[in-house]
């Protein structure tokens, strides 16, 4: 079993388990078979599928799909013009999800709902709305002001203009015992480090 989840199928080098099935196709393969739901399902790039299909019918290995009920096959030319063809599209639904998402983000963000992690200073409130049931269900989520993190971030400014630095900040947080988001203390980022960038790694 080769799985891969929460990973781009555009992503080739850094994926465990197709990186695992691709170093597999040793002079003997342990397997003959190849079982897919469909073909996007191993990667959606119409330059580096076509390849890694070859790669993997080359080994002797043969490719079937379980949602149609089909082999891939690419012996012939129009075989390998059908797998090019079908890679295209599988891309193109790539790009126009990854479209469509960010759109959706977009919209959420000029609602003033949050699209997505959290902003040290704030909290996510969810928002909740009468289902046609009754129940109460997830409509949005909106940041609300942390008080203490809210202070600690005007600390931060304040410090800043009177002339202190990042570090000279950073070690001053820690020295108070002031929690940082991730709980491994306050820091000044290496790409701080430059004249061109600044900022307080939490």
């Amino acid at each position: 079993m080769y799985v891969d989840d929460g990973v781009s199928g555009a992503e080739f080098e850094k994926r465990p388990g197709y990186v695992a099935l691709m170093a597999a196709l040793s002079a003997r393969p342990p397997f003959l078979i190849l079982i897919l739901m469909d073909q996007s399902r191993l990667g959606r790039s119409t330059r580096e599928l076509p390849y890694a299909l070859g790669r993997i019918m080359d080994a002797g290995v043969r490719v079937f799909c379980y949602l149609n009920d089909r082999e891939i096959e690419g012996a012939t030319e129009t075989d390998q013009f059908m797998l090019a063809a079908m890679a295209y599209v599988d891309g193109m639904h790539r790009e126009q999800a990854r479209s469509r998402t960010r759109d959706a983000m977009r919209r959420k963000a000029e609602r003033g709902h949050v699209a997505g992690g959290k902003v040290y200073g704030y909290v996510n409130h969810e928002i909740t709305r009468p289902g046609p049931d009754g129940r109460l269900l997830r409509d949005h989520v909106e940041l609300r002001v942390h008080p203490a993190q809210a202070e600690v971030i005007r600390r931060i400014f304040q410090e800043t203009t009177e002339g202190r630095g990042l570090l000279r900040i950073a070690k001053g947080l820690n020295a108070d015992e002031i929690p940082s988001p991730r709980g491994d203390g306050w820091r000044q980022p290496p790409s701080a480090r430059s004249s061109t960038a600044s900022g307080i790694a939490a």
